[in-house]
């Protein structure tokens, strides 16, 4: 099974992982500059680790949610070095894919997951 990662524990991100981790997918990964909401995501799930920087997440996992504010999403996708094959996936109802033209150009395969599906 794909191991998932999240580049920001806000309420979208935490509440998806909570909720996927609840359903069997292993969440393992955690970044965010507020080292307390990342600790309160790794506590909530279990196997979850917090993990340094949003390269160390993605490194880390299969499948990675970026779930930052929608500006930030763009400079997200352009900093961090992807992985052929991993999957990138962002949360915004208002950003097309193109946002996450950085990681599609490294080999990832990139998509949109909004949160009121």
């Amino acid at each position: 099974m794909l191991k998932l990662g999240f580049i920001v524990a806000g309420t979208v991100g935490t509440a998806m992982a909570i909720r996927l981790s609840q359903k069997g997918y292993p969440v393992t990964a955690v970044y965010d500059l507020n080292a307390a909401a990342a600790r309160r995501l790794a506590e909530a799930v279990k196997g979850c680790r917090v993990l340094a920087t949003a390269q160390e997440v993605a490194d880390a996992a299969d499948f990675v949610f970026i779930t930052t504010a929608d500006d930030f999403i763009p400079q997200v996708a352009a900093e961090v070095k992807w992985h052929p094959g991993q999957i990138v996936s962002h949360c915004s109802g208002a950003a097309s894919t193109d946002v996450l033209e950085p990681a599609r150009k490294l080999g990832a395969r990139v998509g949109c997951i909004h949160r009121l599906w």
